[in-house]
C-alpha cells in the first residue's frame, strides 16, 4: 500500500508541458559583422533567453558568413545578444555598450529576418615601459583614463589600472 502511495504522488508532482505546434513556432535570422568595414564574424555566439524563465536558453554559433538561425523558438519575451571573444557584447536594441537592451516579443509564428549586430572590438593596450637606457622598469603602474563630463566640467575617470 505504501509502495502504491508514493508511486502516485510522484505521478501528480511531474507536469509534462505541451509543446507549441509547429505553426506557431518563431524564427530569428541575422548576420553578427564588425562595426568597423562590416565584415563577417564566425564563430560569434548569439544566445537568446527568456524573461519570464531564465533557464530557458537557446544559443547558436555563427558560420563562416556570420550567419546565424535560431529556430523552433516559443513564442515570448526574450533578450537576444552577441558574443565574441575579443568583441564587447551586444544586446537587442542598445543603443550604447553601457546600455540596456530591448526586451525582443515574438508572437505566434514570428519570423524575424536580417536582424544584424554590428561588433566592437574590444580595446587592448600593450607594450613595455622602458628607461632612459632602453632597460625595463619594474613595479611601474599604468592606467587607462576615459575623459568624461561632469557638470559641464572634463574630467579624466581611471577605467582599469595594472
Amino acid at each position: 500500500m505504501l509502495l502504491h502511495l508514493l508511486g502516485s504522488f510522484g505521478v501528480a508532482q511531474t507536469s509534462k508541458t505541451t509543446p507549441t505546434p509547429k505553426e506557431d513556432q518563431c524564427r530569428i535570422t541575422g548576420m553578427v559583422v564588425k562595426l568597423a568595414g562590416s565584415e563577417p564574424l564566425r564563430k560569434t555566439r548569439v544566445s537568446l533567453q527568456s524573461v519570464d524563465d531564465r533557464s530557458r536558453t537557446v544559443a547558436v554559433v555563427t558560420d563562416a558568413g556570420g550567419r546565424f538561425e535560431l529556430k523552433g523558438l516559443d513564442p515570448g519575451r526574450y533578450r537576444l545578444r552577441a558574443s565574441r571573444l575579443g568583441y564587447v557584447t551586444y544586446e537587442y536594441g542598445q543603443r550604447k555598450p553601457e546600455d540596456p537592451g530591448a526586451v525582443l516579443t515574438l508572437r505566434p509564428g514570428q519570423e524575424m529576418k536580417d536582424l544584424q549586430f554590428r561588433l566592437i572590438p574590444s580595446a587592448v593596450i600593450a607594450g613595455r615601459i622602458l628607461d632612459e637606457d632602453g632597460e625595463p622598469l619594474p613595479g611601474v603602474s599604468v592606467s587607462a583614463l576615459r575623459e568624461v563630463y561632469a557638470e559641464g566640467k572634463r574630467n579624466l575617470s581611471t577605467k582599469a589600472t595594472v
